[in-house]
């Protein structure tokens, strides 16, 4: 019987007795059945019929109780069988939180920022470990990131951790594509370590996987907010050669400028990416061209600014709608 309903039968339980209950009448021929108070008679290929159907609704509800029929309700996968007892198991240590904005952190490609409450519980460290402890027990391993559902080798990550203030898990930008995520509430999974785990964790952290082989694309690469923010940035002689400045004081590969800023950037993932990489090239690329955007956030819309929204009398005064247009 389902827990939360204890005086109903289970719907396999249903499902099964229908079957013998169909065999039966086909097996005793019984061409007689009830139908809205009256008896009808059937013939034997609609008693075969009738096996057939219960039979089929049978194999559903397995399939329903198994695994699951859909993503939320009634038959959902989230309370199948596979979910609660072979997949759900829950690891530990692990942790789960809202992703958000890497902020002005830095983060590389590679790095993710914890609160000191998950970083604690992912070491399985009490109170009594300062954050400074923290901050030298994380630099000295691997963690998994996760982000819900797993479809592909890009949806489980290996990253740093690095501490943040907050009660979030911090991700660059360009970390989001892959992983499906965003900012609108989304959680992401970070373990400890995961059954059947490489030897060499690294090989497989986002900077070395940034570029596909098989599909020739980039993987990793920020959102179209920072791609238009390079456009900007290579319009601007002065930012253009503190970018390129700064790509060189890290040792990144060199940034081709006679390609469009959005095949430079491709071109440049497939040169960066590798065993070699730096995750914290990507951060580079992301600061620089959040800053350009911060000159025009409507991306060439037009849309007014926020120091411009503030100077609306609708805003600056509480005015009505009406003695403004008025």
């Amino acid at each position: 019987m389902p827990p939360d309903r204890a005086d109903e039968l289970h719907p396999l339980t249903i499902a099964l007795r229908n079957v013998i209950r169909k065999a039966n009448d086909r097996k005793n021929k019984n061409s007689h059945v009830r139908r809205h108070n009256q008896d009808q008679k059937v013939t034997p290929e609609r008693l075969e019929n009738n096996l057939r159907y219960a039979i089929r609704d049978l194999m559903q509800a397995a399939y329903d109780h198994a695994v699951g029929s859909r993503a939320t309700g009634e038959g959902s996968s989230k309370s199948s069988v596979l979910r609660r007892c072979v997949l759900g198991h829950r690891r530990i240590p692990s942790a789960r939180a809202n992703a958000a904005p890497a902020g002005t952190l830095g983060l590389g490609l590679d790095e993710v920022g914890i609160p000191p409450l998950l970083a604690r519980a992912l070491l399985n460290k009490n109170n009594s470990t300062t954050d400074a402890e923290l901050v030298e027990l994380l630099q000295q391993r691997w963690f998994w990131l996760k982000r819900d559902p797993v479809l592909h080798r890009w949806g489980l990550l290996p990253v740093r951790c690095r501490l943040a203030e907050g009660d979030v898990i911090r991700l660059p930008a360009s970390l989001l594509g892959p992983l499906g995520a965003d900012f609108d509430g989304d959680t992401v999974a970070l373990f400890a370590s995961v059954p059947g785990q490489p030897e060499d964790i690294s090989k497989y952290r986002p900077s070395t996987l940034a570029w596909d082989v098989t599909m020739e694309r980039p993987m990793f690469l920020p959102g179209k907010q920072y791609r238009y923010g390079l456009n900007r940035l290579m319009a601007d002689a002065a930012r253009r050669e503190r970018f390129l400045q700064a790509l060189k004081q890290t040792h990144a590969p060199a940034w081709n400028d006679t390609l469009p800023p959005i095949k430079a950037l491709d071109d440049w993932i497939q040169r960066a990416s590798g065993p070699n990489a730096d995750g914290r090239w990507w951060s580079i690329i992301e600061e620089h061209a959040i800053e350009a955007l911060a000159e025009d956030p409507s991306m060439g819309l037009g849309l007014l600014s926020a120091e411009q929204l503030a100077q609306l009398p609708v805003l600056a005064c509480g005015a009505a709608k009406k003695d403004i247009f008025d």
